[in-house]
């Protein structure tokens, strides 16, 4: 009697477990359910939301709209930044209403957001190859100084942009009459430029000439290899005051410190360099000072302690020059240009 009693305790408490067990297990798979339904839900939300926000910012595409097209855009990329159709979409957008720098400027986004990173540097390089060629000129007399344009004034999307300019060479020798062709690109879009310099040849001065001239200019007296150091550092910092930027010889103090003036100023001479144009010498040490050892270091150090940035990586652009990039906010990007042999930077 009693041990029937047990079983039947023993029968109903196995059966009250298995009930709360099968409960359980449902209650699990039923909050499974619930939650990638509510998953699938937003996933179909945001892409209802991207789609609309793409498709009002063609709206004003179409409508020339172009400010606020770019701003509703970043909208949509924003609801999702790892969404490749939301950039390719934008980008064909851009293509079809012949906007070929602002379809550049999405893409090289999804790369700074490092979507499918080798495929969108295809297709960056498939928008540079629609880039014309920007074609800029000029001229000079044989032996004069002359420097390529930092910054030049060229279309960007139909509207006249002034753009800075990375070119593949720091200094350019004169000496020889003939045309010339120099390559560079544009800083923010990356155009592809050439700058055609035809050099002319100079027209022999009369001995009366060369000596007004020689009187005339105060850099060109009382030179020496005892005072050529002072007097050229002196012209490069101080006395180009009157000259355009873009003719200006451009120096970082270090680097200019750290020439053995003399040595140079004597091989000038032994070139037929005239010793007392301090100007004429300053152009030769420009174009021939040797490249420092260390710098890299000294360019560092001088970009941090003028900007505060750190330099991630230096790429050879041809020439002396160089591309820095800094690291901005986990991207690293370029910042500025540098000559290796001056150790001038701009950006």
């Amino acid at each position: 009697m009693r041990s029937s009693y047990f079983k039947k305790i023993l029968v109903l408490t196995l059966t009250l477990l298995l009930c709360i067990s099968v409960f359980t297990a449902c209650s699990a798979k039923d909050k499974q359910i619930v939650l990638s339904n509510n998953i699938s839900q937003q996933a179909k939300a945001e892409e209802n939301e991207i789609s609309e926000k793409v498709k009002e910012g063609n709206k004003y595409l179409s409508e020339g709209k172009y400010e606020q097209a770019r701003t509703i855009y970043e909208n949509a990329i924003s609801i999702d930044k790892g969404n490749k159709n939301t950039y390719l979409e934008i980008k064909d957008s851009y293509i079809e209403a012949g906007r070929l720098d602002d379809a550049f400027y999405i893409i090289k986004l999804a790369i700074e957001n490092k979507v499918d990173t080798d495929s969108m540097k295809e297709q960056l390089e498939a928008i540079k190859k629609k880039f014309q060629v920007v074609n800029l000129t000029g001229s000079v007399n044989q032996n004069e100084y002359f420097k390529l344009p930092e910054a030049a004034a060229f279309k960007i999307n139909n509207v006249d942009t002034k753009v800075d300019i990375n070119w593949n060479i720091s200094s350019i020798d004169t000496s020889n009459p003939g045309t010339y062709t120099f390559e560079g690109t544009a800083q923010e879009y990356e155009r592809p430029i050439k700058f055609v310099l035809t050099v002319k040849k100079a027209v022999s001065n009369q001995p009366g000439n060369i000596a007004a001239q020689n009187a005339g200019s105060n850099s060109k007296t009382g030179v020496s290899e005892q005072n050529i150091t002072d007097k050229v550092k002196d012209y490069i910092i101080n006395g180009q005051g009157n000259k355009p930027e873009a003719g200006k010889l451009q120096w970082s103090k270090n680097f200019l410190n750290s020439v053995d003036i003399v040595s140079l100023y004597k091989k000038y001479k032994a070139a037929g360099g005239n010793g007392q144009d301090v100007e004429s010498f300053a152009k030769y040490m420009t174009m021939n000072a040797p490249i420092p050892g260390n710098w890299k270091e000294m360019f560092e150090k001088d970009l941090y302690n003028t900007y505060g940035q750190k330099v991630t990586r230096l790429e050879y652009l041809g020439g002396d020059m160089y591309q820095a990039y800094i690291d901005n906010n986990g991207s690293e990007v370029p910042y500025v240009a540098v000559s290796s042999r001056t150790g001038y930077f701009h950006g």
